[in-house]
C-alpha cells in the first residue's frame, strides 16, 4: 500500500510534464518589421523557428496585437511566448518572465531633413574668419608695398613715383601680383634692395597663402558643420517639442520622461504620416526598425538623428514561472554563441 503511495505521485508527475511538453506552445508574433512582419517572416519569426528546430518544442501561431496587449495577454497564461521586439523593463518584469536578450537597441528619432537657407549658403562666406583674414593680407600688402615704394622711388620714379599715394598704390599692386603669382610685369623693381625686397615677399607669400588658405578651409568647415546640426542634440531638447510615439511602446516612456509634447499612434506608419504632415517636429522609436522603414520607402527624405534616448535588451516573453523558460534560454545561447542569431538579424536589417 505504502509503495503504491509512492509511486502514484510520480505517475502523476510524469503524465503533467508529457502532457505539458505535448501541447502546441501558444506564439504570439508581434508585428513591427523587421521583427515581425505579415506571414510570421522575420527576425523573430526565424529565430523562434531555429528554437523550436533546437528543442523539439511544438507550437502554433496565435493572433497578437501591440507589445502592451499581448503582454497582457502573456500574463493571463493565454499565450505561452510572446516574440517580436519587445523591450525587457524591470517594470514589465513584474507580471512576465523574459528570455536572455537576442538584440540591443537604441531608440532614436526620425527627423525633417535640415532645410538650408539662401543666407545659410552665404553666411559661410560673411563669417569673422573671412573678414579677418581679408584685413590681414590688406595690412601685408600694406607694408610690403610702402618698403618697395621706398626703395625704388629715387631709382626707378616712373614704376613707383615719389608720391606717397600713387607710389604706395604700385607697390601694394605689384605685392598683389607677386602673392597670386600672376606677375604682369607691369611693375618691376630695378634695384639690388627692391630685388631683394620682392624676393623675400615671394617666398613669404607662399606661406601667407597657405596658410589664409588652411584658415578659411577650416573656418569654413566649422561653420558648415554649424549649419548642419539638428534640431536634437541632447535629451534636454525633447522638453515641451512635439513627438509622435507608438502607443505602449518604451519608445513613449523615454520621450514622456522628457517631458516631451507626445502625439499617441497606433502605428509606426501613423507617426510617420503625421511628421510628413508637419504636425510633429519628430518620430520616437527603435533605430533599426526606423532605418528599415527608411529602407523600405526611399521616397521618405527623412533621416534618423545622432541622439540616442536610450538603449535596450529585446527578449521573448512568457508567463512567469514557465516550464520552458530554461529551455528556450539553452537554445537561445547556443544559436547565439553559433552565430545563428546574428546572421538572422543581418538577413533582414543589412
Amino acid at each position: 500500500m505504502r509503495r503504491n503511495r509512492r509511486i502514484f505521485p510520480l505517475i502523476l508527475l510524469i503524465f503533467i510534464t508529457s502532457h505539458i511538453h505535448a501541447q502546441p506552445l501558444r506564439v504570439g508574433s508581434v508585428h513591427y518589421p523587421p521583427f515581425g512582419q505579415t506571414e510570421n517572416k522575420g527576425i523573430c519569426p526565424d529565430i523562434w523557428q531555429a528554437i523550436s528546430e533546437k528543442t523539439q518544442l511544438a507550437f502554433t501561431y496565435e493572433p497578437a496585437q501591440n507589445v502592451n496587449q499581448t503582454l497582457h495577454t502573456i500574463a493571463q497564461n493565454e499565450l505561452d511566448v510572446a516574440i517580436g521586439p519587445i523591450s525587457i523593463t524591470a517594470e514589465r518584469l513584474q507580471s512576465v518572465s523574459f528570455t536572455l536578450p537576442y538584440y540591443q537597441s537604441d531608440i532614436g528619432l526620425l527627423i525633417p531633413p535640415a532645410q538650408k537657407t539662401l543666407w545659410d549658403q552665404i553666411r559661410p562666406f560673411l563669417s569673422m574668419a573671412v573678414f579677418t583674414s581679408i584685413a590681414l593680407l590688406l595690412m601685408i600688402l600694406f607694408v610690403v608695398g610702402n618698403i618697395v615704394w621706398f626703395v625704388e622711388r629715387k631709382a626707378n620714379p616712373s614704376q613707383f613715383p615719389p608720391d606717397y599715394l600713387s607710389g604706395v598704390g604700385n607697390g601694394m599692386w605689384f605685392a598683389l601680383v607677386t602673392l597670386t603669382t600672376v606677375g604682369y610685369g607691369d611693375r618691376a623693381p630695378l634695384t639690388t634692395a627692391g630685388r631683394i625686397v620682392a624676393g623675400t615677399w615671394m617666398v613669404v607669400s607662399m606661406i601667407i597663402v597657405s596658410s589664409l588658405i588652411a584658415g578659411l578651409a577650416s573656418a569654413f568647415t566649422v561653420t558648415l558643420s554649424e549649419q548642419g546640426s539638428e534640431a536634437f542634440t541632447s535629451l534636454e531638447d525633447l522638453r515641451d517639442r512635439r513627438i509622435a510615439v507608438v502607443s505602449g511602446t518604451t519608445s513613449a516612456q523615454h520621450a514622456a520622461n522628457q517631458r516631451a509634447r507626445l502625439t499617441q499612434t497606433n502605428s509606426l506608419d501613423e507617426a510617420v504620416n503625421l511628421l510628413k504632415a508637419g504636425q510633429v517636429e519628430a518620430v520616437a522609436f527603435g533605430k533599426p526598425l526606423l532605418s528599415y522603414h527608411l529602407k523600405k520607402n526611399p521616397e521618405l527624405t527623412f533621416r534618423i538623428s545622432n541622439l540616442t534616448l536610450a538603449t535596450e535588451d529585446y527578449g521573448f516573453a512568457l508567463p512567469i514561472n514557465s516550464p520552458h523558460l530554461h529551455t528556450i534560454n539553452l537554445a537561445l545561447k547556443e544559436l547565439e554563441e553559433s552565430g545563428r542569431i546574428e546572421t538572422i538579424i543581418n538577413t533582414y536589417l543589412y
